[in-house]
């Protein structure tokens, strides 16, 4: 990747945080990077009404979204792409529909090219999920028919990745496919232009004859116009799930936790499989940010990934900041340093939940559900009524405290830092295989948050 390449995924990440899906869709999407030399970003457009229709109405966004990414102020020009040169935009992913499109159409969202199956980094937190996805994109061939597949979870945990890693294997291996990816959202907003433009016989036939539709955030869906978008909906679900067409849906809350008006639904919901995705620990974040940066030119120490994984456990942050630190250091032509990445992502970690949770509250929690004395936790006691709590704790501080692996073991009675990263290492290994360990650590995690 170039400079020109960083600092334009970096704006990318900022412009979804700041605009709607359909503005990040229809406006930003197609926008391709040309050069970015003497503080000059040069960018190319599909056409000149696309270049007129950025300027006069996303002008100001877009020239925010480049400051940050570059961390600096950035002159911006926009100019239309030749067809015929190598600058002009890159083709839609074949993400196929029963008829060919038109610009009436409802069309389905492009997937992502980085979201495969091969670039999806599987864990404890989601080794389920990504079995089922597997499972679902190969046809069932593990002899389970998940129909329909309800992958749930908290933002930024990979539910999109997974779902669009089936479309791509799919087409990958069935070309003509009839694969449609859209969000709740998007399909709320066809609902609604099919009843205002009287072309609802449309939008049934095309929702309705597609062979894999994976439906993102579902929970836009429910009550979000009223009946209609329910309604519209149930029917689709019903006609492909009766004539056998695989249907995949993503959501930030389990079915029983909707707000659904029709029980109907909920009903369909549950009547596959339904599997969640859990927050990923520490090493499973640095694991995703080295997936990330492993074909990138610049060395980055393992410190780093540790300091950058320690912000939040939503990868998608992470990844934006990852992106904006090795913008910056491209940009900048230096090494990255954990000392350049506190520095560079300053506003990423300020003033985040992590600074109000501290060890000390950490020990307290622990001990007192273990029903342990602090000063076992801390002392040299080797016994496993004290050691399993004392590392459960110690996986805890790693989770939502910014301490290195040196000031958790200091705290911990002097202990170092390969003690502590032991200690980690062992409580993600033991999570992997249970259960029941695992819903504790969560729950604690859960009461040392703030709300």
């Amino acid at each position: 990747m170039t400079s020109v390449d960083f600092l334009w995924e970096g704006t990318l990440n900022a412009l979804k945080a700041k605009t709607s899906p359909a503005t990040y869709e229809t406006v930003f999407k197609g926008i391709r990077p040309g050069s970015y030399e003497g503080g000059i970003l040069r960018l190319v457009v599909r056409n000149q009404f696309a270049k007129e229709w950025l300027v006069e109405r996303h002008l100001d966004v877009l020239r925010e979204s480049v400051w940050e990414a570059a961390g600096e102020r950035v002159d911006i020009e926009i100019g239309v792409a030749d067809n015929t040169s190598a600058q002009a935009p890159a083709p839609m992913p074949p993400t196929l529909w029963a008829a060919p499109l038109d610009d009436g159409d409802f069309p389905s969202t492009p997937l992502n090219p980085k979201y495969t199956f091969d670039a999806f980094v599987e864990g404890n937190s989601n080794r389920f999920a990504y079995a089922m996805a597997l499972n679902v994109a190969n046809g069932g061939a593990s002899g389970v028919r998940a129909n329909p597949l309800f992958v749930w979870g908290g933002a930024g945990v990979g539910k999109t990745h997974l779902m669009q890693a089936i479309g791509h294997h799919v087409l990958g291996n069935s070309p003509h496919q009839r694969v449609v990816y859209v969000s709740g959202e998007t399909f709320v907003n066809h609902v609604v232009s099919a009843i205002r433009d009287k072309r609802t016989a449309d939008f049934r036939r095309k929702y309705r004859s597609v062979d894999l539709w994976l439906v993102d955030d579902v929970q836009f869906i429910a009550a979000k116009e009223g009946t209609h978008s329910e309604e519209e909906f149930f029917h689709t679900f019903n006609t492909l799930h009766e004539t056998n067409k695989q249907i995949v849906m993503s959501s930030d809350q389990p079915p029983r936790g909707l707000q659904i008006l029709d029980e109907r639904l909920r009903s369909r919901f549950e009547s596959g499989s339904i599997v969640d995705i859990k927050r990923p620990d520490v090493l499973e974040r640095i694991a995703i940010l080295q997936r990330k940066a492993e074909n990138l030119p610049l060395h980055m120490p393992m410190e780093v990934f540790d300091y950058v994984a320690r912000i939040t456990w939503n990868i998608r942050v992470l990844e934006g900041a990852l992106t904006n630190l090795i913008a910056w250091a491209s940009i900048n032509n230096v090494q990255v340093t954990p000392e350049i990445a506190a520095e560079v992502l300053k506003d990423y970690s300020s003033g985040g939940a992590k600074q109000q949770v501290t060890i000390d509250r950490i020990v307290d929690v622990v001990a007192n559900h273990f029903a342990v004395r602090r000063e076992e936790m801390l002392g040299p006691k080797r016994s496993r009524t004290v050691v399993l709590p004392r590392q459960i704790a110690m996986h805890i501080c790693r989770e939502l405290t910014n301490h290195s692996l040196m000031e958790i073991g200091r705290a911990f009675g002097g202990r170092d830092h390969s003690t502590v990263l032991h200690a980690c290492a062992k409580i993600s290994e033991l999570m992997a295989t249970d259960d029941h360990l695992l819903g504790l650590v969560n729950e604690l995690m859960s009461q040392l948050e703030p709300a």
